[in-house]
């Protein structure tokens, strides 16, 4: 896959010798088990920055926990109440 280095816009790929060296028939299960493995550990990655990115984990208590987690739900009421006042008629459209 040299060309790959050479054309990184443009990769140049011989299916063949790829499908020769990377999906080998005798290791094919063991690839798709890897496949997977790698699909869980990211699933696993993004959830646990989820958590962390938001400091749910770090509350200091039960109420700022619930406080944090009813923003979205704040947001959201607000929106609705903006709407249907500033624009009636459209609210009611919907």
């Amino acid at each position: 896959m040299l060309s790959n280095v050479v054309a990184p816009l443009f990769p140049v790929v011989d299916y063949q010798a790829f499908h020769r060296t990377n999906l080998n028939e005798k290791d094919c299960f063991q690839t798709y088990q890897t496949g997977i493995r790698w699909m869980f550990r990211g699933l696993i990655h993004l959830l646990l920055y989820r958590l962390v990115a938001q400091d749910f984990l770090l509350a200091s208590s039960f109420t700022n926990f619930w406080r944090r987690i009813n923003i979205y739900w704040k947001q959201f009421m607000e929106l609705i109440s903006t709407i249907s006042l500033k624009h009636p008629l459209k609210f009611c459209a919907l």
